[in-house]
């Protein structure tokens, strides 16, 4: 039930911001800055889970580093 609401909400706000703006660029620049603040949320949690661990690294067969 929430994904067909959020999939009524994102076309209901897609089409108020294509008749406001007479384009689609604002919503593109939007996306894009959200999935950048999502991609570094995601490696600031996976990293501070490692270092909290103290997971380290795998590190490919043969390699001596």
């Amino acid at each position: 039930m929430c994904h067909q609401a959020g999939g009524i909400v994102g076309a209901l706000v897609g089409g108020i911001a294509f008749d406001a703006f007479g384009s689609y660029q604002l919503l593109i620049a939007l996306d894009l800055a959200m999935c950048a603040a999502a991609a570094g949320g995601y490696l600031w949690l996976q990293a501070r889970a490692s270092f909290a661990t103290g997971a380290r690294p795998v590190q490919a067969p043969g390699h001596t580093g």
